[in-house]
């Protein structure tokens, strides 16, 4: 064991050069907890490395990391299991990218960290809710743990589930990691989960969020109709259809689903759109105007709560906007993922979300789901970049490259009355929404490659074949299915009395071969097949 030690303050040297005096404290506590180690005064040890892990003596950075490692580790030591683990769920709650060392340490703390932080999920309230610590110096007996919430002007009643309610004086309770639900009169409700550390006093304050945030006022939602644009998609064969976005970047750039313009040829807003950026995985495109438009979005809602209400866009004839209202039934994967809505909304694709206030909020990616605001970033920025570098693209460049270019496939089916024709996907580019099915001729488009058809009729054997759909072509098959016709049954004929005098004679041969006609105890029963053939 001495020598992880040595190691670890190895480590700790080594990540501990030049910095803020605070940072030094915070080090000095470090190697003394060793120290304390080394002299087998555990307690002492963990007192020091808990020291060193007060918030305040600067920022959670590798020394900070380093301190974790070596509170959970002594903590181990001990036969603390359960405390090392709530040491490590808090510290990931506080820097979820906090670095794992593997040297230096116990060889268990990594798998401790790893459970700890599939303990450790992001929930609607986190970005509602601050936290204070009064942290215990190094020298304090204190275990107790204790959870207060600060004053405000707004009365506000926090019920830790299972314990019971925070007064004003504060609450004791046992270390560990707890629920807290959180209410106020006129206010959305919120919950987190906080871990009530030994010798720690927490402090809680909230940002709430009005109930009257399910209204949206009318220059809001005027603001969302001006923001929100309009796109005509051109695709082979398809008619045009209408999609939507919303503006960015000063009114240049839109923001819409890649479904929006999956498999088109062209794309037009008062003049050809190109692609500045797209993800088909996350379903996000960012395109270019052709002219900047006036009006963008009050910014990003970037902090949701579930139960919020959400509005959408609807647009008749492509031009008539009207506000459609949903809200957020839960944010899977926070803060990234995607937004789970409650309802499924009446929605064109593409289009924007917005809060009570006008933020954007996301893009409808389909069903129920929408890609949060949260995501667009990166590919905002990759927007720039290929704009700046003159690397945009065409509708059907992109389409292209994805292989998500339309072509046309018309089915006629001869033979046969009443035939239908089915048509299934079969390459990994395309989608499951492709599936299609009716009545022959059947004029069937997608995108490029191979589906597999089937054409059935009534009273006739099925065809199953596949079918390569060509991008920017029409394809015509004639399929033939054959009417079954009836097998002609074969004539039997009488069969010769010396055929019948064979089989007689045989069969007593066989009968006294094997012990017949006495029925001695000897005897077992036996059966002689003898297959004659048939003459049609």
């Amino acid at each position: 064991m001495r020598s992880f030690r040595l190691a670890a303050l190895a480590l700790v040297a080594a990540c501990l050069l030049p910095q803020s005096a605070a940072a030094q404290d915070r080090a000095t506590l470090i190697s003394q907890s060793r120290a304390a180690t080394d002299e087998f005064d555990t307690q002492r040890a963990i007192r020091l490395a808990r020291a060193a892990l007060d918030p305040a003596l600067g920022p959670l950075d590798s020394t900070w990391s380093v301190a974790v490692h070596v509170l959970t580790q002594t903590l181990v030591d001990d036969g603390q299991q359960q405390q090392a683990g709530l040491w490590a769920r808090w510290a990931l709650r506080q820097n979820p990218q906090m670095q794992i060392f593997t040297e230096g340490f116990l060889t268990s703390l990594p798998a401790l960290f790893a459970q700890a932080r599939t303990e450790v999920t992001p929930e609607a309230g986190d970005a509602f809710s601050q936290s204070r610590y009064t942290w215990p110096n190094a020298t304090s007996t204190v275990t107790e743990a204790r959870f207060q919430v600060a004053a405000s002007g707004t009365p506000v009643t926090v019920l830790v589930t299972g314990v019971g309610l925070v007064g004003a004086a504060g609450r004791s309770l046992p270390p560990g990691s707890y629920d807290l639900e959180v209410s106020a009169t006129g206010f959305l409700p919120l919950r987190i989960r906080r871990e009530a550390l030994p010798g720690v006093t927490t402090e809680f304050s909230f940002t709430l969020v009005s109930s009257a945030s399910n209204v949206i006022a009318d220059d809001v939602r005027d603001r969302l109709f001006r923001a929100t644009v309009p796109l005509n998609v051109t695709r082979f064969g398809m008619p045009q259809a209408c999609v939507a976005g919303v503006t960015a970047d000063g009114g240049r750039l839109v923001i819409t689903s890649y479904h929006a313009i999956r498999g088109a040829d062209a794309v037009d807003a008062d003049g050809a759109v190109r692609v500045a950026a797209w993800d088909a995985t996350a379903n996000l495109a960012v395109l270019m105007l052709p002219s900047a438009r006036p009006d963008t979005l009050a910014g990003d809602a970037q902090m949701l709560l579930d139960g919020q209400a959400l509005w959408g866009v609807q647009l008749a004839n492509c031009s008539t906007p009207s506000a459609v209202q949903t809200s957020l039934a839960s944010w899977e994967g926070r803060p990234q993922g995607a937004l789970v809505l409650d309802t499924l909304p009446p929605l064109i694709i593409g289009s924007p979300f917005v809060d009570f206030q006008g933020r954007y909020a996301g893009t409808w990616s389909g069903g129920l789901r929408a890609a949060p605001a949260t995501v667009i970033g990166p590919l905002l920025a990759r927007a720039r970049e290929n704009i700046i570098a003159q690397n945009t693209r065409t509708p059907q460049e992109v389409a292209t490259q994805e292989n998500h270019r339309y072509g046309t496939v018309v089915v006629t089916v001869t033979g046969a009355q009443n035939a239908s024709v089915r048509m299934t996907p079969l390459e990994a580019w395309q989608w499951e929404e492709l599936a299609a099915n009716g009545p022959a001729p059947f004029t069937f488009r997608a995108a490029s490659g191979r589906y597999r058809m089937e054409v059935t009729a009534p009273g006739v054997p099925s065809r199953t074949q596949e079918i390569t759909v060509v991008a920017g072509q029409t394809t015509r098959a004639a399929v033939p299915l054959v009417v079954a016709q009836a097998a002609a049954q074969p004539q039997r004929r009488g069969m010769p009395r010396w055929a019948w005098a064979a089989i007689i004679g045989g069969g007593a041969a066989a009968a006294l071969a094997l012990g017949g006609g006495g029925g001695g105890s000897g005897s077992s029963g036996g059966s002689i097949t003898i297959s004659v053939p048939v003459t049609p």
